[in-house]
């Protein structure tokens, strides 16, 4: 079996099993399920349908992780989601060998089952769940502080809530990315077309209040739930791509109304840099390619289930997505709050740490000059800025056709054209080269 077949006959395993529950409780009968691999490549797993690359998947696999989910609240802290495949899983079908497909396939892996009351700890996962049997300790208190908070905030958000076909879930996202090209023109950083990731402007349509409760929600998360001893973090090299990165991070402390947190003693090691507010009924297995690799592949996810109200359910968009999973006034649905770290601020400080061990390079007094000039975004070598305003620099995108006698196939002779730069900065410069090769 091809791994692209194993995914879609894991989808169908939850709409089956786990569809028929929903409307009782979302994560009932249901587990987080996650295929470990010692591989940090994974973007040739979904792209190859090849028997080679399922193969490769499963010899690559070490572990697999079933965590039963809790049916009040939980918070946890995993490290590898961008390498490690993840989705939602009936614990109906788990039970049942002659149906279980994942053990079949996987059988010669250590399977490892969470139940949905333990508090657990490894150095991938961190996880406490509700328990009320247990009330009273620390774990627990801090667990029902975030469960309280969560659904003060979730109000706020739902009406910008949309639905996600691909992962199954409705969703609200901020923080960085590098895929708005409008924020292109402030944010060059090389006269090579390089760009620093710009934050989402959608948190400009909440109310601050709310941000500054959202934000202080994250930081108590980042700030307990700790993996690494954050003495071994603090004894990390200093790198400019470092110093960058964390001034970046205390931008989005900024826009979240939270920047006095940045100077206090608890502080954490380092900050998430984006954050999604979902409806997970049904998660689809998936990598979250879009989080950093190595150390800062970490994922903060607090869960909690609420009833849906009759602003909820009235509300124009987000009373839609309800109906989506066929929910009613009264009817319990989880929310979860993921935190995690971006792979294009991965990619901003991977830049900069070059850029520095270019510049203390001695070897080759070139190369220190070179990289300075790239560096200069204002120099009139840097062509990537002719798409930055249209209106600028459309006149310079004119071209005089061919005459008809030398070229009688050519549509527009003796025809003045003009392209204007498009928003979609990354391919403009290529589509108005390839109309000039053509004329």
């Amino acid at each position: 079996m091809l791994l692209f077949r194993l995914v879609e006959e894991l989808k169908n395993a939850n709409k089956r099993n786990i569809g028929k529950y929903t409307n009782v409780h979302p994560f009932l009968h249901q587990a987080l399920t996650i295929i470990e691999t010692d591989s940090s490549d994974t973007s040739s797993y979904m792209s190859s349908n090849s028997a080679a690359t399922y193969s490769k998947f499963v010899s690559r696999a070490t572990r697999v992780l079933r965590i039963k989910r809790n049916t009040s609240c939980c918070v946890y802290v995993y490290k590898g989601f961008s390498k490690h495949l993840h989705l939602s899983e009936s614990t109906l079908h788990c039970k049942r060998d002659n149906e279980d497909r994942l053990f079949s396939i996987l059988s010669h892996l250590p399977f490892e089952y969470i139940k949905s009351k333990d508090t657990y700890k490894d150095k991938n996962l961190y996880i406490v769940n509700y328990n009320k049997n247990v009330q009273g300790t620390p774990e627990q208190n801090k667990l029902l502080g975030f469960r309280k908070d969560l659904i003060k905030i979730f109000p706020a958000f739902q009406k910008y809530m949309h639905f996600d076909r691909k992962r199954n879930v409705c969703s609200f996202s901020g923080g960085y990315s590098n895929l708005d090209a409008n924020a292109y023109k402030s944010n060059r950083i090389t006269s090579l077309g390089n760009v620093k990731p710009s934050l989402s402007k959608k948190l400009n349509t909440i109310e601050k209040k709310h941000l500054i409760q959202l934000g202080t929600l994250i930081w108590r998360v980042v700030n307990y739930m700790v993996l690494e001893d954050k003495e071994k973090l603090k004894g990390r090299k200093d790198t400019l791509g470092e110093r960058m990165r964390r001034k970046m991070q205390r931008s989005f402390c900024e826009q979240l109304g939270i920047e006095n947190l940045m100077s206090c003693d608890k502080q954490p090691s380092t900050f998430i840099e984006g954050f999604s507010l979902i409806i997970n009924e049904k998660v689809n297995p998936h990598w979250d390619h879009q989080n950093d690799h190595g150390r800062r592949d970490v994922t903060y996810s607090v869960n909690c289930t609420m009833a849906v109200t009759e602003d909820m359910y009235n509300c124009s968009v987000f009373g839609k997505l309800v109906q989506k999973f066929n929910k009613k006034v009264g009817d319990p649905i989880t929310v979860s709050l993921m935190m995690y770290s971006r792979k294009c601020l991965g990619y901003y400080e991977s830049l900069y740490n070059n850029v520095e061990g270019v510049m203390m390079n001695t070897d080759n007094p070139i190369l220190p000059t070179l990289i300075e000039s790239f560096m200069r975004v204002d120099c009139e070598t840097n062509y990537s800025r002719l798409w930055d305003d249209p209106d600028v620099y459309k006149h310079g995108l004119k071209w005089n056709c061919p005459s008809q006698n030398k070229h009688p196939y050519a549509p527009f002779a003796n025809e003045y054209s003009e392209n204007v730069a498009t928003f979609d900065k990354m391919v403009s410069t290529c589509y108005i080269v390839s109309c000039l090769c053509f004329f």
